[in-house]
């Protein structure tokens, strides 16, 4: 009986030995095992669907923009001629969009990141002609060369009499815009749509160069 009863005794052990030990070998392996985040990709946005149009309250004004004054002294006593030179390349183009609804927009979405194209002729009705270079839409005041390609430059001859001066005064008209536009924010991962409206506000287009000359005794 005494056999028997130590090989009872020594089953006994091995199977609480394995009660014990297994339940730490599963548990050390389910710790071991980490289940990472998936981490979701950064959205991308895209403007869709942009208008301008002319509201109630928008308006076109313009100004008078003194480009170079030049004056040509002749102290001698016969005529004198001499060569001036307009230059337009100084110009620049200005765009600046003001949002009514810029809180109802995603947190993570950056305007400075999406350009549009922007006004440059009104045809007194619905149509917009647009610039060729686009803008930030954003809420600041961006500018860029305005390229009069077609008349970057002026040149004539100014006759000046003897004992005067010649006074050159060159100047450009600036149309300044204020209009509303509208347009759709879409994020592309998931095709949710955001509704923009607002007004933009800039250099529309410059047109009537100018140039007038003053004749003043020495």
């Amino acid at each position: 009986m005494s056999m028997i009863n130590k090989y009872v005794d020594s089953f006994f052990n091995r199977i609480l030995i394995m009660g014990l030990f297994f339940p730490m070998l599963f548990s050390s392996c389910f710790k071991s095992v980490k289940v990472e985040p998936e981490e979701m990709p950064p959205a991308e946005y895209v403007i869709q669907d942009i208008s301008y149009f002319m509201d109630k309250n928008d308006k076109i004004d313009t100004a008078k923009v003194v480009l170079k004054d030049t004056t040509f002294y002749n102290p001698g006593s016969v005529l004198n001629v001499q060569k001036f030179t307009g230059d337009l390349n100084d110009l620049n183009k200005t765009s600046r969009f003001q949002l009514t609804n810029p809180d109802a927009l995603p947190k993570d979405v950056k305007l400075d990141d999406l350009s549009v194209s922007v006004p440059q002729n009104w045809d007194s009705g619905s149509y917009f002609d647009l610039f060729p270079e686009k803008f930030p839409l954003n809420q600041q005041v961006n500018q860029k060369p305005y390229n009069l390609v077609s008349s970057s430059t002026e040149n004539m001859a100014v006759n000046v009499p003897p004992r005067s001066r010649i006074v050159v005064n060159y100047s450009i008209q600036a149309f300044y815009m204020t209009c509303s536009f509208s347009a759709v924010l879409q994020n592309k991962t998931t095709g949710q749509r955001y509704p923009l409206t607002g007004s933009w506000k800039g250099l529309l287009r410059y047109d009537n160069a100018q140039t007038k000359l003053t004749e003043q005794p020495l």
